[in-house]
């Protein structure tokens, strides 16, 4: 069970190579990527980017432990062009991780549409179907799927996710559990352990019960120790993404905050 960070966070404070910088100072070993602007594009970041990188990662001592996506994408929408765009970002997506070496890529799938949301039943159904096949493109390319649990009532509990991915039946779908993204609908401590069977990412940071956030730890109402003990209890020894996005700049806070993961039964 080894921490990781995402750098996300640093979007806007710091360049990517300013990101991994302070990661590596922090201690982490473990990056998270999010192929997003201003760190950089997917359409443009290509095999001499992708190598760069990784001499830096390299350099750094850092290793790259997933590849995520911004919500703005969503596999369920029922338009076919914007539903044709999140299946060619995800895909480039997938192939970025694979030649940055990333063992898994988050998929946060989207929502359904707030006031005129189409049945659950056909969204469902399409969703299945599209997941299927990036499972399968990550197949090919050594890259496994983990599913979101995400703050939305459909997707909003590990059992939730769990269900949808049996129901896809794909060797090489599995689960990101986020324990920020869960806590408005349940327990996050028992929610991974639903889907211990699934479980091939964690991604954690604090939040309130009543307000959705990814921010420092301690900040709000999450029980870092007992995230840490229901992962510990199932067996889990895969990697642990701090995602602090929260707004400011994650810099002068991420070795204080890493440190009290690693006092909450967290591990480097």
């Amino acid at each position: 069970m080894t921490l990781g960070v995402s750098t996300a966070g640093f979007w806007h404070f710091a360049s990517l190579e300013g990101s991994l910088r302070g990661i590596a100072d922090a201690g982490v070993k473990g990056v998270e990527f999010f192929p997003y602007p201003p760190h950089l594009e997917s359409s443009t970041f290509g095999t001499y980017e992708r190598n760069r990188v990784r001499r830096l990662l390299a350099d750094l001592g850092l290793h790259c432990v997933s590849v995520n996506f911004t919500m703005e994408l969503n596999l369920m929408a029922l338009h076919a062009g914007l539903h044709e765009l999140a299946m060619s970002e995800f895909r480039k997506a997938i192939e970025i991780g694979s030649d940055l070496g990333a063992p898994c890529l988050v998929l946060p799938v989207g929502r359904l549409h707030s006031l005129m949301p189409a049945p659950e039943d056909l969204a469902l159904e399409f969703l299945c179907e599209e997941v299927g096949k990036l499972a399968e493109h990550g197949e090919k390319l050594g890259v496994k799927v983990g599913l979101e649990t995400l703050p939305f009532e459909m997707l909003g509990t590990g059992r939730k996710v769990a269900d949808l991915v049996e129901r896809i039946g794909h060797a090489n779908l599995g689960i990101c559990y986020d324990c920020t993204n869960t806590f408005a609908f349940e327990d996050p401590a028992q929610g991974v352990r639903d889907v211990a069977d699934h479980l091939i990412l964690a991604h954690v940071s604090d939040c309130w019960a009543d307000r959705w956030a990814h921010t420092t730890v301690g900040a709000g109402e999450i029980d870092f120790p007992a995230f840490a003990k229901a992962l510990d209890d199932i067996g889990y020894t895969g990697d642990v993404v701090y995602e602090l996005m929260d707004g400011q700049d994650p810099t002068p806070r991420l070795k204080d905050d890493v440190d009290r993961l690693v006092d909450h039964g967290y591990r480097l």
